[in-house]
C-alpha cells in the first residue's frame, strides 16, 4: 500500500503542471541561495564590516524574512500565486546582483536585507499554492517528494558556489547566485 501510494505519488508529481512548477522553482531558489547563506560573513568582512555586527546583521536578515511571511499572509493572491512566486523570485535575484555590484557597506547592507523579503514571502505562498493543488490523499506523500527538490539543488549550489568563490570571488558567486534566481523565474 506505502509502495503504491508512493508510486502513484512520484508519478503525480512528475505529470502534474503544478507540482512540477514548485519542484523547478524550489531547485532553482536553493542552488541560488546556497552562497548567501553561506558567504554572507566573509562578504560583509570583505566590506569592512566588524564580526562583532554579525549578529546584527543577522538579526535584521531574519525580520526581513519575517516580514517577507508577514506580507504573504496580508496579501491577497489567490488565483495569482504562480505570478507573486516568480515575481518574488525575480525581485530577489536582482537584489542579489546589485549587492554583488555595490562597493559600500551601507549600500550591500541594506539591498542584502531586502533580498530577503521576498525571500521570505515565497515560501509560504509556494506552500499553499501546492497545498491547494494536490488530493488530499496524497499530500504527504507529494509534500515529501517536494522536499527533495531542495536537497538536490542545495547540493549543486554548494558545489557551483564554491568553486566560483575559490576561483573567482564571493563577490562573482553572488552575482551568479541573482543571475540564477532571474533566469530561473523567466
Amino acid at each position: 500500500s506505502m509502495r503504491d501510494t508512493a508510486i502513484k505519488s512520484v508519478q503525480y508529481g512528475m505529470n502534474h503542471k503544478s507540482v512540477r512548477f514548485v519542484l523547478i522553482i524550489t531547485f532553482v531558489q536553493i542552488l541560488a541561495v546556497m552562497p548567501l547563506n553561506m558567504y554572507w560573513q566573509p562578504f560583509f568582512k570583505g566590506k569592512g564590516m566588524q564580526e562583532v555586527n554579525f549578529g546584527y546583521l543577522y538579526t535584521s536578515m531574519v525580520a526581513a524574512i519575517a516580514l517577507g511571511a508577514y506580507a504573504a499572509s496580508k496579501m491577497k493572491v489567490d488565483g495569482n500565486e504562480r505570478k507573486f512566486i516568480i515575481a518574488a523570485q525575480f525581485v530577489s535575484g536582482l537584489l542579489v546582483i546589485a549587492t554583488s555590484l555595490v562597493t559600500t557597506l551601507f549600500g550591500c547592507m541594506a539591498l542584502f536585507i531586502a533580498h530577503e523579503i521576498p525571500r521570505g514571502f515565497l515560501n509560504p505562498v509556494k506552500d499553499g499554492y501546492l497545498q491547494k493543488r494536490i488530493p488530499s490523499e496524497e499530500r504527504a506523500t507529494i509534500s515529501s517528494f517536494c522536499a527533495i527538490a531542495p536537497h538536490i539543488g542545495g547540493a549543486i549550489g554548494l558545489v557551483l558556489s564554491g568553486l566560483i568563490a575559490e576561483y573567482c570571488s564571493i563577490s562573482v558567486s553572488w552575482l551568479f547566485s541573482g543571475a540564477v534566481l532571474v533566469v530561473g523565474s523567466i
